[in-house]
């Protein structure tokens, strides 16, 4: 455990929806850095979460993409004294608050941004405990709305940039 590194996921809003996304990359994540220790603070309400959430080696702030609150969350985030990956889950390229306005405004760097486009089937069956079957079988026989909006490449793409900052906070 000496070499292990925490991971805290947290989103500030009180949304179910978005809990059991963050847990998905729990198990993503261990594939890839078995050392990992991955803590799941829900909203951080808490004191016990505050906590972990100050205190772990790396944060991955989950947001919606909603002006007031995100802009609010990643303002608070950057007084953080360890790295921060962003994840905007639902995103949808043609909103105003999107990832080249983001990164211009706050100038955070794009390899600590992450955008999961939003997904109607990816809720049905995140709704119904199914979510992981979905995700595994979704890379084989997916359908036009995934391909259309680069749900999968995105997904990877998240997963690529979180691996990335572990390895590099491991000092791999």
């Amino acid at each position: 455990m000496k070499n292990s590194k925490v991971a805290v996921s947290w989103s500030p809003e009180d949304s179910s929806d978005i809990y059991e996304k963050t847990e998905l990359f729990g198990d993503i994540l261990a594939e890839y850095c078995p050392e990992l220790i991955w803590i799941n603070c829900k909203n951080a309400k808490d004191l016990r979460a505050k906590q972990m959430v100050r205190e772990a080696d790396l944060l991955i702030l989950w947001l919606r993409q909603d002006s007031g609150h995100m802009e609010q969350y990643i303002a608070g985030a950057r007084g953080v004294q360890k790295p921060v990956i962003y994840v905007i889950c639902d995103y949808f390229e043609s909103c105003s608050v999107n990832k080249k306005a983001l990164i211009r405004k706050y100038r955070i760097k794009e390899e600590c941004l992450c955008a999961i486009p939003y997904n109607p089937r990816m809720d049905w069956f995140s709704q119904r405990g199914m979510l992981k079957s979905y995700l595994a079988k979704g890379r084989i026989g997916h359908g036009p709305y995934e391909e259309y909006c680069g749900f999968f490449r995105e997904l990877d793409e998240t997963r690529r940039k979180l691996i990335q900052m572990l390895l590099r906070i491991s000092g791999k």
